[in-house]
């Protein structure tokens, strides 16, 4: 497991192009299992947010927030939250994030549009988005 957060950890280093994460808020739409918010977490982001519709991955991310922090290793704010993309009353109640992360979640929504607008309004001034999404659905 931390393996692969570490390996998940560089991704995101190419992905945004910091090698640091120190000082930023970290937001992660669509969190699934959690890795790439712990990823985020190994590159010393200050603050993580990890938001995701299913109640299973929220489950699922929110015991592995609590193992990290059972062994000492959290050292950072982070929140794990359900809720929609599509959302917007939801979506507003997010901070502004430095770094966004959304990695194939908006083409499941039925609203590709419109989540990518929610998404991209977490943006904070000169902060970062990176998204993936399926070309077919574009």
């Amino acid at each position: 497991l931390v393996n692969r957060a570490i390996v998940l950890a560089r991704e995101l280093e190419q992905d945004f192009g910091i090698g640091d994460f120190r000082g930023l808020t970290f937001v992660d739409v669509g969190s699934g299992s959690g890795l790439i918010s712990l990823a985020a977490l190994l590159l010393n982001a200050s603050r993580v947010v990890s938001v995701d519709a299913q109640a299973a991955s929220v489950a699922t991310t929110e015991r592995l927030r609590r193992v990290w922090d059972s062994v000492g290793l959290l050292q950072a704010e982070w929140r794990v939250l359900q809720g929609s993309v599509l959302d917007e009353a939801f979506m507003s109640t997010l901070p502004a994030g430095d770094l966004v992360y959304s990695y194939g979640v908006l083409f499941t929504t039925g609203d590709l549009w419109a989540g990518l607008r929610n998404v991209a309004r977490l943006v904070a001034p000169r902060g970062r988005l990176f998204l993936g999404l399926h070309s077919k659905e574009m």
